[in-house]
């Protein structure tokens, strides 16, 4: 009985020891399983990091050991700690490269200029302007121009404009900086030759800063001559040179005899426009208030007279033989003659608000060439005269191409002689009567 009553409680601490034997391995299997997600979770925190990439100009795509990730600007996050491999790219810009070594936990930048040098700025002009032009042979537009984005270094600039000989220049871009150039532009020089009947005729251009030879180089622009020989009518003429020499034939006419009827019938037409100025001098104005009328000059007359006069610039002349004088006359005579009322108020709003147009002055001895350009200007349906006037004390010859009554017409005038008389510069100035 005793013996199996130790029997009894050998068994149960046998089992009782199994049992705590075979419990152990299992705690300690479950201890390690719940504590293994947390351990795992603090270990891969600490093994990222954050990448910040910038570059000059932006918009280069950020490639991370081979794989497309965006274009900068670009914030990159969780990186794998370790070197990597970023590289750039951007349409026209050279391929950049670079090695980052990401650390744990850690936030890094990285700024690339994908130039290899900071552009330069270029400024391009030319005189005269509106001229092609081209860097490095490739043709960029026309003058003036405002070009950005040149690589530093040396560079040809070409500009070309027709009618003038090409402009080659070498200039340094440096980095960040302007250069402004400015190309002047040599004209072009072209020949010019005139063959006339009969030969060896005389050749005057009308500007006279040039007396002509057969072959003659000029530069391209618009010249008007005339051509003139014993025995012959003169003739004028106009050549526009552009872009190729020129050559011309002019036949002169033969001047017709003067017959005595031609002169009788002339003479008869001069009559018919003249009259006979009224001259007093200062003791015939104290004694008679008001000058006598002439009454044999018939009022159409003196319109007609007063006609000439307003074409001439003769308003109010200080010295007589004026516009003003001849409609005063008629009024004088017959204070209601409409046609001399109306007139008069076209005088009197020219002296107010006219302007005259300068084109020319030339000495006194050159009279005949300012009478050409009066010829010249009247042809264009523009009324011309000459003004008397002095320059330093000298006689000179002013050619004037008309009396406007407003700036607007006279602009009109000015810009119409440009174009066909081939002058370099007309001025405006507004009508004086002290002038005249």
């Amino acid at each position: 009985m005793q013996f199996k009553k130790n029997m009894k409680i050998r068994f149960i601490f046998f089992t009782a020891l199994f049992l705590a034997i075979g419990f152990m391995p299992t705690v300690s299997i479950i201890t390690e399983a719940t504590a293994a997600p947390f351990f795992a979770q603090e270990q891969k925190l600490e093994q990222t990091g954050s990448l910040w990439v910038a570059t000059y100009p932006s918009g280069a795509k950020v490639s991370v050991e081979g794989k497309l990730v965006g274009t900068t600007p670009l914030y990159l996050k969780k990186l794998p700690v370790g070197t990597l491999t970023i590289s750039l790219e951007k349409t026209g810009y050279p391929k950049r490269q670079k090695t980052i070594e990401i650390k744990a936990g850690k936030g890094q930048k990285l700024h690339l200029t994908m130039v290899d040098s900071i552009p330069a700025v270029l400024d391009i002009r030319s005189i005269p302007d509106v001229a092609e032009w081209s860097i490095d042979g490739k043709i960029k537009g026309v003058t003036p121009q405002f070009l950005d984005k040149i690589p530093a270094g040396i560079h040809q600039v070409t500009v070309n404009k027709p009618g003038y000989h090409e402009w080659v220049e070498s200039f340094e871009a440096k980095n960040g900086q302007l250069t402004i150039i400015t190309a002047k532009l040599r004209p072009k020089e072209y020949k010019l030759t005139l063959l006339t009947e009969p030969q060896n005729a005389k050749v005057e251009f009308l500007d006279g800063v040039k007396s002509y030879t057969p072959g003659m180089l000029m530069k391209p622009g618009k010249y008007v001559f005339w051509i003139s020989a014993p025995g012959y009518e003169q003739k004028k003429g106009r050549v526009t040179l552009k872009d190729r020499d020129w050559v011309g034939l002019v036949h002169l006419q033969k001047l017709s005899k003067t017959t005595s009827k031609s002169r009788a019938k002339n003479s008869k037409k001069l009559k018919r426009l003249s009259y006979e100025p009224i001259v007093t001098t200062p003791k015939q104005k104290m004694s008679q208030p008001e000058t006598p009328l002439n009454h044999n000059i018939s009022a159409a007359s003196l319109i007609t007279a007063a006609q000439i006069d307003i074409n001439n610039g003769r308003l109010f002349s200080p010295v007589g033989n004026n516009a003003n004088e001849k409609l005063q006359q008629i009024l004088k005579r017959e204070p209601d003659h409409s046609l001399a009322k109306k007139i008069l108020k076209k005088v009197q709003k020219l002296a107010k608000s006219g302007y005259l147009t300068y084109v020319r002055i030339f000495p006194i001895s050159e009279k005949r060439k300012a009478e050409r350009y009066i010829g010249l200007i009247k042809e264009l349906n523009l009324p011309a005269f000459l003004l008397p006037t002095t320059v330093k004390g000298r006689p000179y010859f002013r050619v004037c191409g008309g009396l406007y009554p407003n700036r607007k017409q006279a602009v009109k005038a000015r810009d119409k002689m440009l174009a066909n008389l081939g002058a370099k510069e007309i001025i405006l100035r507004r009508y004086r009567v002290t002038l005249f």
